[in-house]
């Protein structure tokens, strides 16, 4: 018997975005009902466009500033679980740790509080990072469930806003992650719903939005793997082995914990598997035949070793769960024939 069973309203924050349209899809895809919010009105209007096939499952809601008390108190009404994909991120140019950490913090804590008055919810799943996981290390280690990475903090509060952007963003995940466990720990005797979190790596594959291709982590692998043939690529950057999901496998992952009761009160690495930017350039150009591009597309330099000292150990999703996820070459095709149009 499904925990949340088809057919229940789903709460998903940030519909629009990357993770979060591919999340609404599956849930409509599954025979849910699902309440997106979005920040403006324009972005829910793509979203009614989009999904007009399932207008009578999908309703959608501003909410412009998910960090302020109260935020969620309406959208919650009515629903049986929550998804909570959506980050707030600083406006750029924003230098403080402070404008990453308060909202990041206050806006997840913000949520399970005003789910309290909501008793006909049952599970909230929380949409964190790998980076919250990956600490510092001195030799090859496995990490697991039970790791934190403290020394993002720890640098983050030494080095405040000389801080990278990206230490900021990860320090902010893990104070916020760790806010929402100690708030679900000491409330949990009294909470109408559990709490899971998703741990996820990086998250590839193609985009419902078109403008995805143009940012985020599709950005990041069309600069590495199609952009600029000629550039040569570091050896670093090459032989950099690191996590990854596909966006469509890690969207059936969110569904599916709705429906396994096994999976409340749980912390779940996410990761389909280890690869390098250079096997990346190696798939793109095996399946670069079916895809037709404007030009050739980097070699980088083949067959150069692989540089990893952190694993990371899924088998909890595996376990608890069981998602199938796709082949590396699935990934790279479909992304492949995205970035083409």
């Amino acid at each position: 018997m499904q925990f949340v069973p088809s057919g229940s309203k789903v709460l998903v924050t940030g519909a629009n975005g990357y993770l979060a349209i591919w999340i609404v899809q599956r849930l409509l895809d599954r025979g849910y009902s699902v309440r997106g919010t979005v920040r403006s009105a324009s972005k829910g209007s793509y979203l009614e466009e989009y999904f007009k096939s399932y207008a009578d499952r999908l309703e959608v809601v501003v909410v412009s500033d998910f960090t302020k008390e109260g935020a969620f108190d309406k959208s919650l009404v009515g629903v049986s679980a929550v998804i909570h994909p959506a980050t707030p991120l600083p406006s750029p140019g924003l230098k403080d740790p402070e404008d990453y950490i308060k909202p990041a913090v206050g806006g997840t804590l913000g949520i399970l509080k005003s789910a309290l008055q909501s008793p006909g919810i049952k599970r909230i799943v929380y949409t964190s990072t790998l980076g919250t996981v990956a600490r510092q290390v001195t030799e090859p280690t496995v990490l697991t469930e039970k790791d934190w990475n403290e020394g993002a903090v720890q640098f983050v509060e030494e080095q405040g806003a000389k801080s990278p952007g990206q230490m900021k963003y990860v320090a902010s995940k893990v104070l916020a992650e760790k806010a929402a466990w100690k708030f679900y720990e000491e409330h949990k005797k009294d909470l109408p719903y559990d709490f899971l979190v998703f741990n996820a790596p990086y998250i590839f594959g193609p985009g419902i939005n078109q403008r995805d291709k143009e940012s985020g982590s599709l950005g990041i692998w069309y600069n590495n793997c199609v952009a600029k043939p000629d550039d040569p690529r570091s050896d670093e950057t090459l032989s950099e082995s690191t996590p990854y999901v596909d966006v469509r496998d890690l969207a059936d992952v969110h569904v599916s914990a709705l429906e396994k009761d096994a999976a409340g009160g749980e912390r779940f690495i996410i990761a389909s598997g280890d690869i390098t930017w250079q096997q990346w350039i190696d798939v793109a150009n095996k399946v670069q035949s079916t895809v037709s591009f404007t030009h050739p597309l980097p070699k980088g330099k083949p067959g150069i070793a692989s540089k990893k000292m952190i694993s990371f150990d899924a088998s909890k999703e595996a376990r608890l769960i069981g998602t199938k996820y796709r082949t590396v070459e699935e990934t790279v095709r479909d992304m492949l024939e995205q970035l083409s149009k």
